[in-house]
């Protein structure tokens, strides 16, 4: 397994932890009807232990305990996220269901994740015949989910669900729409009432698959989301988020709010005076202004001012 897959299995392993219910609730609503499952208790890595055919031991990704509602019957849920292609997948896939069952001594249903470059004409099945009479000797199939197949504007404003915000970067034509995604997806997050350890998982799942690409537009970034936040009233909830780059960069957020707000305070006093609009000279004038200290004075400027030619005098001057 590559570093990057590990890091992969990490992220997830992460997500589906503390969104277990919420995954479920949303992509499996049949099986959440006909199950409980014990949330608070994942199932050790130790317990999940399988030997692979090279002798090594490999640990499956997620796997909790859950009974059968109609018959109180024990049943494990267990759950595989993948990102790359591989051929012996359903076969591995096989061999973990088997372990578990025997392990657990309990059925074991098996939901696979694909997504990144795992292909979605990837079977969700392993048999095998018998050498005998061709009959089939083995048959397996799991259930699969994979995040290439759902668009993300189907998505985007689902009940504020955080393994579905997790998840939108990784969905259909998400490549190309980053920066709209990224921003919902913060917004969501602002929104939601979770604890701050589940908002930094979804912050991770956000700042993996919706990458900045520099600098530059991490910068930009920043300045729309703190407008935005102010716009939905989510200023305070912001403040409070824990993110790498919003900590580097919070007070070039507060200034660019601060600079459109003496902007309108400055277009305020103009229709202040019997009405008037500025023309579209001082228009485009305050509008090429994009330094705090300048608007102040600006403002300090035609503090009084009554009349529209020496207030518009004034901003003429700082273009």
């Amino acid at each position: 397994m590559s570093p990057e897959s590990k890091d992969h299995d990490l992220i997830f392993k992460q997500g589906l932890h503390h969104f277990l219910k919420e995954f479920l609730e949303e992509f499996f609503p049949k099986l959440v009807q006909k199950i409980e499952v014990n949330y608070e208790l994942p199932i050790s890595e130790d317990a999940n232990s399988v030997h692979t055919t090279k002798g090594n031991k490999s640990y499956v990704d997620v796997v909790y305990s859950a009974r059968i509602l109609e018959t109180g019957e024990k049943v494990m849920v267990h759950i595989e996220p993948q990102s790359y292609p591989n051929p012996n997948f359903p076969l591995r896939m096989y061999n973990y269901n088997h372990t578990l069952r025997k392990k657990h001594n309990a059925r074991v249903i098996t939901i696979v994740i694909g997504f990144l470059k795992y292909p979605q004409s990837a079977p969700s099945r392993y048999e095998e015949e018998s050498l005998i009479d061709r009959e089939k000797e083995h048959y397996f199939r799991f259930h699969r989910v994979h995040l290439k197949e759902l668009f993300w504007k189907d998505y985007m404003y689902k009940n504020l669900n955080p393994i579905v915000t997790c998840f939108l970067g990784l969905m259909k034509e998400a490549g190309k729409n980053k920066k709209e995604i990224r921003l919902i997806s913060y917004i969501n997050l602002l929104k939601m009432d979770i604890c701050e350890g589940k908002k930094n998982v979804v912050v991770r799942f956000i700042e993996t698959y919706l990458p900045f690409d520099n600098l530059e537009q991490e910068k930009y970034f920043l300045k729309e989301l703190y407008l935005k936040a102010k716009q939905e009233g989510l200023v305070k909830e912001l403040e409070k988020l824990k993110t790498p780059f919003y900590n580097q960069g919070r007070e070039e957020g507060k200034i660019e709010g601060k600079i459109e707000t003496a902007k309108e305070l400055i277009l305020e006093n103009i229709q202040n005076v019997n009405g008037s609009h500025p023309s579209s000279e001082v228009i485009d004038t305050l509008n090429s202004i994009n330094d705090y200290d300048t608007l102040k004075t600006i403002l300090n400027e035609i503090w009084g001012i009554k009349e529209l030619n020496k207030i518009e005098k004034v901003i003429r001057k700082y273009k």
